[in-house]
């Protein structure tokens, strides 16, 4: 079902006229515990909801390189609950974590040594096992969820990224003192209960999303093969081998450096007032220990000097994708990019759709402007599904075509106003409603140094010109800075 614009003006009761995003900022305040937690909030009283949003400045980028994976692990430790929230014995429970821990240990130890007979390691496996279900029965299980739930909440999440950690979920206006209770615990008295447990399920989520996956497979690749110093080349899920050796021991010490007050960003949207939430914030995370904020990362990615290409041959559809280094989302051309990016690629004149898919190069595109994530230099992405009869190579060279003559004679001013407006259309979709109102708010803030930031950005969009685009054409798409990858399909007699 389509929505007309007009109508979703009416049903949300925001008008994102030229000059409205004025009146949206003076809705939204922000404030700084003396521990160092931003909390930004935006009263916006449409109906009695509230969305909330807590964004932790850690991702995959900072896990160690011993412990690949251990961001997105906490965000699966983050609803196990607390000592009093998720147990029906803490004291008892602790004793039998501290036996568990010493038990994955001793199995850790065995394998690592090597010259542990088949009989003793499955004796240590068993030991492991009879401490988990010991610790078990302490474990009241989804208490944080029923809590949640209980009260009405809705949409209770989390995700992880390169650069940062989300946790979020929706309540009733009415019991917004409800998440400044339980999201203050979750900080300050964490229990990281049902760890192994919960690991065997993130090897699980590994193996269905990459290992099984013809993309996941493809797009680990490419990103190990074009960050080859930065972070960003390392997966998010980590690999199987990394995270049999985490530990809770090793995920304790990790969230004690990160995910402390100095390192949190909530955003706060909807039937809520700016002064109450001050008062319930400096009432429940005022507690919380003030630290220095954790250094952010100095690795840098080396510059590229020749091309690079990796392919992976799997009984699956032939793909290419060619992505190219290019600056952080801060940095003053990212807006030209996204303006590169539109005319690109989004709308039906756009010059892969009118030059590929109209002329049967290419059946399928997609094209990411920042990725994997922005907050440091990453990759602008194409990729592309050749059309039958067509190869991987072919649909390359047609899109760098496209690029050889942008650079040649720049771009016009219709492609440059088209664009934009495509992209204030999408910008304005993002911020539809109150949780993606939240998400950004969040996001813009520990990405950029401001919130405020989210809303520059359609400007600095807007004041892009042609000769803008034609630069950062030149300076990015080029062979030297690129990396391509590709999936070449293996023939079996099913596939022929």
């Amino acid at each position: 079902m389509r929505i007309s614009l007009a109508y979703w003006v009416l049903a949300t009761g925001v008008c994102f006229g030229q000059t409205s995003f004025g009146d949206i900022e003076n809705r939204i305040s922000d404030f700084t515990l003396g521990n160092g937690m931003k909390f930004i909030t935006y009263e916006k009283n449409l109906a009695p909801v509230v969305s909330f949003r807590t964004y932790a400045d850690v991702g995959s980028a900072q896990d160690p390189p011993d412990g690949a994976g251990l961001a997105h692990m906490f965000e699966h430790m983050a609803f196990k609950g607390t000592s009093t929230l998720g147990t029906t014995n803490y004291g008892a429970e602790k004793m039998a974590l501290e036996k568990v821990e010493a038990a994955a240990a001793a199995l850790r130890e065995g394998r690592r040594m090597g010259n542990a007979d088949k009989a003793q390691l499955s004796r240590l496996e068993a030991a492991l096992q009879s401490a988990q279900d010991e610790a078990e029965k302490y474990v009241v299980p989804l208490a944080y969820a029923a809590a949640i739930e209980g009260a009405g909440g809705r949409g209770l999440n989390a995700t992880t990224s390169q650069d940062g950690t989300s946790f979020y979920y929706n309540l009733p206006s009415n019991a917004t003192e409800l998440w400044f209770f339980l999201e203050s615990h979750r900080f300050s008295d964490p229990v990281f209960r049902q760890f192994y447990k919960e690991r065997s399920v993130v090897m699980q989520e590994r193996r269905l999303r990459v290992e099984d996956n013809a993309l996941g497979k493809l797009f680990e690749t490419f990103l190990a093969t074009a960050f080859q110093i930065h972070p960003y080349g390392r997966p998010v899920l980590g690999k199987i081998s990394e995270l049999d050796n985490l530990t809770r021991s090793g995920a304790e010490a990790f969230f004690h450096k990160y995910y402390q007050a100095s390192n949190l960003t909530a955003a706060i949207v909807g039937n809520v007032n700016a002064q109450t939430v001050k008062r319930l914030a400096q009432e429940y995370f005022g507690p919380l220990p003030a630290s220095p904020k954790p250094t952010p990362l100095t690795l840098e990615e080396p510059r590229q000097t020749s091309e690079r290409s990796v392919t992976v041959h799997l009984a699956a559809q032939r793909i290419v994708c060619m992505g190219y280094h290019r600056p952080e989302l801060n940095h003053p051309d990212s807006a030209a990019y996204e303006v590169l990016n539109g005319l690109l690629i989004q709308g039906r004149s756009a010059r892969f759709n009118r030059e590929l898919l109209d002329r049967g190069v290419i059946t399928r595109l997609q094209g990411l402007v920042t990725y994997p994530s922005g907050k440091y230099p990453n990759l602008m992405v194409f990729c592309m599904n050749p059309a039958p009869g067509r190869s991987n190579d072919e649909a390359a060279d047609a899109a760098a075509a496209i690029f050889e003559r942008i650079k040649a004679d720049g771009v016009t001013d219709e492609e440059v106003s088209g664009a934009k407006a495509r992209f204030r259309a999408a910008f304005l979709y993002q911020l539809k409603d109150n949780p993606a109102i939240a998400s950004q708010l969040a996001q813009w803030q520990a990405m950029t140094g401001s919130w405020r930031n989210l809303f520059r950005y359609l400007e600095r969009v807007a004041a892009v010109k042609p000769e803008d685009v034609r630069m950062v054409a030149r300076k990015t798409l080029n062979r030297d800075n690129m990396t391509v990858a590709k999936i070449e399909p293996i023939v079996t007699g099913a596939t022929q």
